[in-house]
């Protein structure tokens, strides 16, 4: 802490972190939002690999986490998504209520 903020210091130049506000328990998240969660822990232990192909393994990580990622929120926008029938959007229904 430094003058009542909290802080965290790298060596990287182009350093990238996620920040999450709150505990959120495994068991509430879906299938993709876990394996989101695990290719993104491989991707941040990915400097820790070395030799032969681990260049093309991280670039590997780095991808399916990508993909993984863009899945898990579709599959949260399509279940969040709060469907409304047509004649609630009708003309006639929003002149009547306002």
């Amino acid at each position: 802490m430094y003058e009542g903020q909290k802080g965290i210091y790298t060596n990287e130049v182009e350093a990238v972190a996620e920040c999450i506000p709150k505990d959120v328990s495994l068991a509430h998240l879906s299938p993709q939002a876990v394996l989101t969660v695990a290719y993104r822990l491989a991707f941040l232990a990915a400097p820790l690999l070395v030799g032969k192909g681990a260049k093309a393994l991280r670039k590997e990580i780095k991808e399916d986490y990508a993909f993984a990622k863009l899945e898990a929120q579709e599959h949260d926008k399509l279940e969040n998504f709060n469907y409304e029938p047509e004649w609630q959007r009708s003309e006639f229904v929003e002149t009547r209520l306002s």
